[in-house]
């Protein structure tokens, strides 16, 4: 409950004042688990991910943002899960893929963390590690107009619009090498990749 009324308001709040919109919605599994990996521009780039499909869509948050007791209750309320940043962190990546096998969305930014000038950088490994372990293929995002709506250095949003393009998903099998093992990094790779392209399209 407390999810899908968070999401209306933000609907609201990316239609009315960013003028929201979704590219090639198509592309988007209907059905079954699947990952979400998308550049990362602003704060407002979980909502415009978000809202590429009608369905749940599980994020990640800095753990320590834990320790604001209404932000704890709302995160466990919408099933954010906990990350610790600068390390491995097993327990995020046990929820991550607990979350898949129960036939969950997960919604991720590769490269770890927000671009400042707007370059997509290269992706870690952990997005290919994760479609891998959890066998659920990638739908690469690319959001365009976050950092204008919401620079980094502001504390109010801009009426700039904001749009979300959705790539072709890619498969892990396709990075299965004739040994067994999975190449993650090649998948990871590949995910960016794709997201470049739909940076450039007119």
């Amino acid at each position: 409950m407390v999810y899908f009324i968070s999401r209306s308001i933000l609907w609201l709040l990316f239609k009315i004042c960013f003028k929201y919109r979704v590219r090639h919605g198509e592309r988007v599994p209907r059905t079954g688990p699947f990952i979400i990996a998308a550049n990362h521009l602003s704060f407002l780039d979980p909502g415009a991910v978000g809202f590429i499909t009608s369905r749940k869509v599980h994020f990640m948050a800095r753990a320590d943002l834990f320790g604001n007791s209404f932000f704890r209750w709302w995160a466990a309320s919408v099933g954010v899960i906990p990350i610790s940043r600068g390390r491995f962190d097993m327990g995020a990546i046990k929820g991550t893929l607990a979350c898949l096998k129960r036939g969950g969305i997960i919604a991720l930014f590769p490269e770890g963390t927000r671009s400042r000038d707007g370059i997509i950088r290269e992706a870690k490994a952990g997005v290919g590690f994760v479609a891998v372990r959890a066998l659920v293929p990638v739908v690469p995002v690319y959001v365009r107009g976050s950092d204008n709506a919401l620079p980094a250095h502001a504390s109010f949003i801009r009426l700039k619009p904001v749009e979300a393009r959705v790539g072709e998903p890619v498969y892990p099998h396709q990075y299965r090498g004739s040994d067994g093992e999975y190449d993650y990094q090649a998948m990871s790779d590949e995910v960016m990749a794709r997201i470049k392209r739909l940076s450039v399209e007119a």
